[in-house]
């Protein structure tokens, strides 16, 4: 598994994955080549999934977050998750307990492009049984920092 030192490199490499090897190995009092090694093994165990550019979507005209909770008929929803993995826009597929049994975070330029998401996308899956959507107005954190520390 990983070490206290992984932990403290993950935690570096969440804030600003473009930090020097030397300046974490500086901060942790180890050596460049022995931090790279240890992220290649981290890479390697599938802990490191990828590293990525996180955008602002407003500024590319992304204006819209919304969330459709699914009603799904149970013997489809293998094949219903398959299906909303293909569709632009969505950012999340979660497998939920309620009154629902899929979530789903969407983005979208405007209200007519969601609605259009869910209306002629995601209502017409087979298996979904019924959608609501919420809107969200704002938002005030959007993470995936995951605190190790």
């Amino acid at each position: 598994m990983i070490d206290e030192t992984d932990k403290k490199i993950l935690d570096i490499l969440q804030r600003d994955v473009n930090t020097p090897l030397r300046e974490i190995g500086a901060v942790l009092n180890i050596s460049a080549p022995a931090v790279f090694k240890r992220i290649k093994k981290m890479k390697k165990m599938g802990i490191i999934r990828r590293e990525t550019v996180i955008i602002d979507p407003k500024t590319v005209g992304m204006d819209l977050i919304g969330f459709v909770g699914i009603a799904a008929e149970l013997d489809k929803l293998d094949k219903i998750v398959s299906t909303l993995m293909d569709i632009k826009g969505v950012l999340g597929i979660y497998l939920i307990t309620g009154e629902f049994d899929i979530l789903i975070k969407v983005i979208a330029r405007d209200m007519k492009s969601f609605r259009d998401v869910v209306i002629h996308k995601i209502n017409e899956i087979d298996g979904v049984v019924r959608t609501t959507t919420m809107i969200s107005f704002e938002t005030k954190k959007d993470t995936n920092y995951i605190p190790l520390l």
